[in-house]
């Protein structure tokens, strides 16, 4: 998230542009209830008697309902921004990018694995530079605009790319010159991906009687692209049509440039130095600006690392870069939220990348691997991205039902151990143990990555994000979330980058004559041991508390404690001088005692927040 920092200060309506909420009439109401009672043509009501008829047409009515709401509290024009973004872009262009480059640099360049997964830690650097990003658009409107141009100037760079992509016959010697161009390509992914989610964020926080209609509509947008663009790779991968059908992804590119320039997305316009830097909000957010821009000089350093440093010069800058960001964290953010950001990227970048010797595996020919699993991009592609696409929705089922009310600590480890245990089936299939038992590859893999990996992937995944969200504070939540999500992007591009030196550590070889025979071992080491060593830190670095709590305000109250102690022992010269010293002590002790004389208020005011709460969700 990127919302600019007080967007509305020195801003007005541009007057051309689409209200936010198209015919619903109020304009804020005091909750959801409220809300339904005011317009209940917006919501499906249940029959008092279910017949066969009404069970069958509830779905139906309730999408007619559905779609009655989110026009009515988000404009049309603003609704097709969002498929043009999330349909056309995200989820078709990230698509075409995620299991695009697996044949374009294998089969169509043929490099080895392991500079393949260097060339995608290259084009994948962009969504470590979020945070760099939001403060560029923060800062520096263009003609007046904080989005709009950026939209599309980084829609322009991507649409060009592409077609460089597509036009040009490039052989081995040009592949970082192709996984350069691949960087421009998610670079426009990204930029529209954040600003559009910073958009539709402000929106959201406006209009807290809308739930999550306009995520369901982004989502679901997401998901239908991603479903369409894999259908297609995948047959065009096998059939050779590697450049040509990154052809298809220039016009997906370009089509996002319309509705951005007629002014679908409902942003105000600068009247006022529309194009002037923003110094006061760079000197008011300087520390979170300067981390941002620090994330983005680490995240590029590492990219160029990966196209001409050796494996082991690339570990090295690897543990370097991690070092320095980590202390940087430590000396800009509050304890807490140092910690917790710590501990995420650590999880990030402590489970191994290694798909530059999986991926290799599991589409080798004959020639390379006579016994192994040789699945074709149909399979590979296609069909385990609808499937993936499924069981990610059903780990977000279940963690939603059985582990919602969990404490962060428990959350973390437990999905962490299950999704490394998830790393067992991997093992079984390099290890061909699977065929001795009478199980064919497809099927494991299908079992294994596709769903019980998904699942636990996915239950891994929520926590972080529920704890990226209550981690931001007010008036920086959109700079404070886009720094969070870049530093774990920048974890998984550590991760990547690591793995190249895991696969050579264990002699994987990816041409021929090819070596898989240690693969067994590597995935142990890269998918299992490492990513439990996040365990233990889950109880050093995060906080003890229940996911529905309120980080934030505990966190406030212990630092007004400390704040106040420390003023009090400066007022009075006799004060002992071991009082440093036993800082950690009198904080818990003095912290205990303020919430004992302020029980009865908290409990009225969390009970506020959790209702708050429950009406976004």
């Amino acid at each position: 998230f990127s919302a600019p920092l007080n967007l509305m200060d020195d801003a007005t309506e541009e007057g051309e542009g689409n209200p936010l909420i198209a015919d619903s009439g109020e304009s804020s109401f005091a909750s959801l209830e409220e809300y339904k009672a005011a317009f209940p043509q917006f919501y499906y009501e249940k029959p008092a008697k279910t017949t066969v008829r009404s069970f069958f047409a509830s779905p139906f009515l309730k999408g007619k309902a559905y779609l009655r709401r989110v026009k009515a509290n988000f404009s049309r024009h603003f609704l097709i921004q969002l498929v043009s973004a999330y349909m056309g872009v995200k989820g078709s262009l990230a698509t075409y990018l995620s299991v695009g480059l697996l044949p374009y640099f294998k089969n169509y360049m043929g490099v080895s694995g392991s500079r393949y997964q260097a060339y995608g830690t290259v084009a994948n650097t962009p969504w470590s530079l979020k945070g760099f990003v939001g403060v560029l658009s923060d800062t520096m409107p263009i003609a007046g605009y904080y989005k709009r141009y950026y939209i599309a100037i980084a829609a322009g760079l991507s649409t060009v790319s592409f077609a460089l992509v597509s036009a040009l016959s490039l052989d081995d010697s040009m592949a970082s010159f192709a996984a350069s161009l691949f960087f421009f390509c998610y670079l426009g992914v990204v930029v529209v991906d954040l600003l559009c989610e910073a958009q539709y964020a402000q929106v959201m926080n406006r209009r807290p009687w809308t739930g999550s209609d306009i995520i369901t509509w982004v989502w679901g947008s997401h998901t239908l692209g991603s479903i369409v663009a894999s259908s297609i790779a995948g047959p065009m991968s096998d059939n050779g049509h590697i450049r040509e059908m990154f052809w298809i992804c220039v016009p997906l590119a370009a089509q996002v440039l319309v509705p951005t320039l007629l002014g679908y997305l409902p942003e105000p316009k600068l009247i006022r130095e529309p194009c002037t830097f923003q110094a006061h909000k760079f000197k008011d957010n300087s520390i979170l600006f300067s981390l941002a821009i620090f994330l983005g000089m680490c995240s590029l350093g590492l990219a160029i690392a990966n196209l001409f440093a050796t494996n082991l010069e690339l570990l090295v800058t690897c543990g370097v870069l991690s070092a320095l960001m980590c202390t940087f964290v430590f000396l800009a953010l509050p304890r807490t939220l140092a910690m917790c950001n710590c501990y995420l990227f650590a999880s990030q970048a402590l489970y191994i990348q290694i798909t530059g010797a999986t991926d290799y595996f599991y589409t080798a020919n004959r020639d390379c691997v006579a016994d192994g699993p040789h699945f074709d991009y149909v399979y590979f592609v296609t069909w385990s991205t609808i499937a993936q696409n499924i069981f990610s929705f059903a780990g977000v089922l279940l963690f939603q039902n059985y582990m919602s009310k969990w404490s962060f600590r428990s959350a973390f480890w437990v999905t962490t151990v299950l999704r490394a245990v998830a790393g067992v089936f991997d093992i079984i299939i390099a290890n061909r143990w699977n065929e001795k038992i009478g199980i064919p590859d497809h099927y494991m893999f299908m079992i294994g990555y596709n769903m019980v990996y998904q699942v636990c992937s996915m239950m891994d995944f929520i926590p972080a994000a529920v704890l990226t969200a209550k981690l931001c504070p007010d008036g920086v939540q959109s700079t404070v979330y886009a720094l969070l999500a870049g530093f774990q992007s920048f974890g998984q591009n550590i991760a990547r980058s690591v793995g190249l030196y895991m696969i050579e550590f264990f002699a994987i070889h990816t041409v021929v004559p090819c070596d898989f025979g240690n693969l067994g071992h590597l995935i142990l080491a890269s998918h299992i041991a490492l990513p439990l060593l996040t365990v233990p830190l889950t109880f050093l670095l995060i906080p003890n508390a229940l996911m529905t709590d309120d980080l934030l305000a505990e966190g406030q109250a212990g630092h007004s404690t400390k704040r106040s102690r420390k003023a009090s022992a400066r007022s009075d010269p006799d004060s002992n001088s071991n009082n440093d010293n036993d800082d950690h002590y009198h904080h818990h002790q003095h912290y205990r005692q303020h919430h004992h004389h302020h029980h009865h208020h908290y409990d009225r005011h969390h009970q506020q927040q959790q209702q708050q709460q429950q009406i976004q969700q």
